[in-house]
């Protein structure tokens, strides 16, 4: 969970991110289209020119036959490519649709049916579509695709969430499981332009990784081979200075664990068991998760867990979790909840409220706080209550001392 962070502002770049992902999807479809379409009329252009240097008929009908050809190739990638970005723009204004709420959920349904909708019942179906995508989410960003399809298929959110996304990674993580990093560097391969941009340093933990692996295999010579090859600072010069840096470091280590013999069982030394522990296979899924989301602009962070930040830390007091003083009804005193809103900020409140700690009123006017000679104070109808039950006396619950009702003492609060 984050510390004293400003969570209301980390919801309101997830809800920019909703609508970022199908405009990057959008952009990067155009690109491509853009720079397929560039390299054939290139080529058009060149047997142009060739058609003028034709000599005979059939050097023409040759050429000519060619054109054709790649000119229906080109027509169908544009088509290819405007469907694409057709589907895109469609995602773009579901969500848009999405973003106003309830509201617009209203207006689309009474202008589809053409009968009133009642605002309560959009609301209940907005805010339960709402939560869905919320846990849709955070069952991709843990790795649970296959439950987060279901359930978005069960509630027909599909459009609305970043399943194919993280659809299209899901081989990757699998393969990381199984202490393979083919597909993650082809996967970097394949988007290493926006690595770079981003100043990422995955594709060089996969590379270090199968260095560390190739050292654990006993095949040192084929690891000396492969960091020279793809380990060296020369490898990648591009590389802003702190990034360079920082791979030195890792390197620097690794090859400690190439110097040094390994023990009678096969282990490296303490200092070292960390680069080969199987723990760091799951630490590189969770790089390969976060650098996923960063290409495709989607938010790091997780808006159930954003929203989850925002109410704990909303209802949070001074009074949460001290002894004595839990509330039962209080989802920041129990304990699971109490943990996770340690690190939040506490909720500011310009008043007051009295809650009457044995039946969970509001104290006010109409049910006003009453003092017990022990200095415990209960509200008015609950000391009624247990007079009547109990013969006009009043037990404390929590000093179990005894008193008269008339000795209870009304409060006034200034």
């Amino acid at each position: 969970m984050e510390s004293s962070v400003d969570v209301f502002n980390s919801i309101r770049i997830m809800n920019h991110s909703t609508l970022r992902v199908p405009y990057e999807s959008l952009n990067k479809t155009f690109r491509a289209v853009q720079k397929q379409m560039d390299k054939d009329i290139s080529i058009l252009t060149k047997n142009s020119d060739d058609l003028t240097k034709a000599k005979t008929q059939q050097d023409v009908n040759q050429i000519l036959t060619g054109v054709i050809d790649k000119l229906s190739k080109l027509k169908r990638k544009a088509d290819d490519g405007l469907e694409e970005e057709v589907d895109h723009l469609q995602s773009a204004k579901r969500r848009l649709d999405y973003l106003r709420g309830a509201d617009g959920y209203r207006q689309q349904q009474q202008q589809s049916s053409g009968t009133p909708v009642s605002q309560a019942t959009c609301q209940r179906y907005w805010e339960r579509r709402r939560i869905t995508c919320m846990m849709v989410d955070y069952f991709l960003r843990h790795g649970l695709h296959s439950t987060a399809q279901r359930l978005a298929k069960l509630h027909d959110v599909e459009q609305l969430t970043n399943l194919p996304y993280f659809a299209a990674c899901q081989g990757v993580e699998k393969s990381l499981m199984s202490a393979d990093t083919s597909e993650a560097v082809a996967w970097c391969t394949e988007h290493r332009s926006k690595l770079r941009k981003l100043g990422s340093n995955f594709e060089y933990s996969l590379r270090l990784q199968d260095f560390v692996k190739l050292v654990q295999q006993g095949r040192r010579l084929d690891a000396v081979k492969y960091a020279r090859k793809h380990l060296s600072p020369e490898a990648d010069t591009e590389a802003p200075a702190e990034l360079l840096a920082e791979r030195n470091r890792s390197l620097c280590e690794a090859m400690g664990l190439l110097a040094l013999p390994c023990d009678k069982d096969g282990q490296p030394p303490e200092k070292y068991r960390h680069l080969t522990e199987p723990a760091v296979w799951h630490r590189l899924v969770d790089k390969f998760r976060q650098v996923n989301c960063a290409v495709f602009s989607i938010a790091s962070g997780s808006i159930f867990c954003a929203n989850l930040q925002t109410g704990l830390s909303a209802l949070k007091t001074n009074q949460c979790g001290k002894e004595g003083k839990r509330c039962l009804e209080c989802p920041v005193c129990q304990p699971h909840f109490g943990q996770l809103a340690q690190s939040l900020p506490k909720a500011q409140y310009t008043q007051s409220k009295l809650i009457c700690p044995i039946s969970r009123l509001p104290m006010d006017h109409d049910n006003p706080p009453m003092a017990l000679p022990n200095g415990n104070i209960y509200s008015q109808k609950s000391l009624l209550e247990m007079a009547q039950r109990n013969g006009g006396y009043i037990i404390c619950p929590r000093t179990q001392n005894r008193f008269e009702l008339n000795e209870a003492k009304r409060v006034y609060i200034m």
